[in-house]
């Protein structure tokens, strides 16, 4: 139950992030503040940093090695997104699984970087 408490709080927070810088991406790129080719490149730096705040909070919580952890919270992001993905956009393609399987890499030095104050 305690490791439930961790990673869904922890994924309430990423969610959160998401979301948030998301919705702040679409109204700039609505308003014309930003251009299409920045925005390909925005998403990737909100995923980037979504990813890297989850793991370190993770490893902060936990008494376990920072990468694993931060290996956990990223499949446990990924299912989430994907679930997203195919309810909504109703589409799968293999592009994306590899996309999100080089995005679990802030998550793991995410949770290395929290696990080093315990060392």
């Amino acid at each position: 139950m305690k490791y439930l408490k961790i990673y869904g709080l922890n994924l309430i927070i990423m969610l959160s992030i998401f979301f948030i810088l998301s919705f702040i991406m679409t109204i700039l790129s609505y308003f014309d503040l930003i251009g299409s080719s920045i925005t390909s490149i925005i998403e990737i730096v909100i995923m980037i940093i979504t990813l890297f705040i989850g793991g370190f909070l993770t490893s902060i919580k936990t008494n376990n090695k920072g990468w694993l952890e931060g290996i956990k919270i990223a499949i446990i992001f990924i299912i989430v997104l994907l679930l997203i993905n195919i309810i909504f956009i109703k589409q799968f393609n293999f592009k994306s699984i590899f996309y999100y399987l080089i995005i679990t890499i802030p998550s793991i030095l995410g949770g290395m970087i929290g696990n080093l104050k315990k060392c």
